[in-house]
């Protein structure tokens, strides 16, 4: 066998195991996505589906509500799916369960990726849905709707992580939902003391980009943090 035929043979070789490599990690995320889903509830998807009609039906039946009213009820009603998808990503701190699920096949920071991405994808539609049904009903431009939705949820989601991500070993459901409602509480006082649907629309996209980024960068590090205690 001359050296370009084992070259070749070499190279056919480490492309095979390569692509069986490649195989098997698609299969490993595939089962990842769907060990993650099934920890979620039911219950969980019906409840967001009901947020998502009570949404709809704001815009459809706004009777003599102001612009401002309606957008502070869909608001709510975004943040409060928010919160609920909250309550089931620390639901192993909750219920003290990091340590043993620790020990399954997957970790507890991958399903928290996993989780994450779910959550985040559904909301992001969820909210994608409302401002693309909203525009059709009410004087305001879609992209213009969809920064009155994803500021105050970018910020609320921010705030709650880096509340619960400090007090992660201590939280319990009474702390959490004591901490969540305080945290809403705040969002909502602040909307109705400053008007903020009269601010010019460069301040939301100010604020939507940079609560943004500050997600982005604390949910890398939640996922790269090696600490003892389970995800972050």
């Amino acid at each position: 066998m001359t050296k370009f035929e084992h070259s070749k043979k070499r190279l056919i070789i480490l492309g095979k195991e390569q692509m069986l490599k490649n195989q098997r990690n698609n299969r490993s995320y595939l089962h990842l996505m769907q060990s993650s889903i099934s920890f979620i509830s039911w219950k969980m998807w019906v409840l967001q589906g009901s947020i998502l009609s009570l949404c709809l039906l704001l815009i459809y039946r706004t009777g003599g509500l102001r612009i401002e009213e309606i957008l502070g009820g869909l608001t709510g009603l975004i943040l409060l799916s928010a919160l609920f998808f909250m309550d089931e990503l620390f639901k192993s701190f909750t219920n003290k369960m990091w340590e043993l699920e620790q020990t399954l096949k997957y970790d507890l920071r991958q399903h928290l990726a996993v989780k994450l991405l779910i959550f985040g994808t559904f909301d992001f539609f969820v909210i994608f849905v409302v401002s693309l049904v909203g525009s059709l009903f009410f004087p305001v431009y879609f992209l213009q709707l969809a920064l009155y939705l994803l500021a105050p949820f970018n910020l609320f989601c921010l705030s709650l992580l880096i509340f619960f991500t400090l007090i992660r070993n201590q939280l319990s459901h009474q702390l959490f939902w004591i901490g969540s409602g305080a945290v809403l509480a705040v969002i909502i006082v602040i909307s109705q003391v400053f008007k903020i649907y009269e601010f010019p629309i460069h301040y939301w996209v100010i604020l939507t980009a940079g609560t943004f980024v500050g997600l982005c960068i604390l949910i890398q590090r939640l996922l790269k943090q090696p600490e003892v205690g389970g995800i972050i």
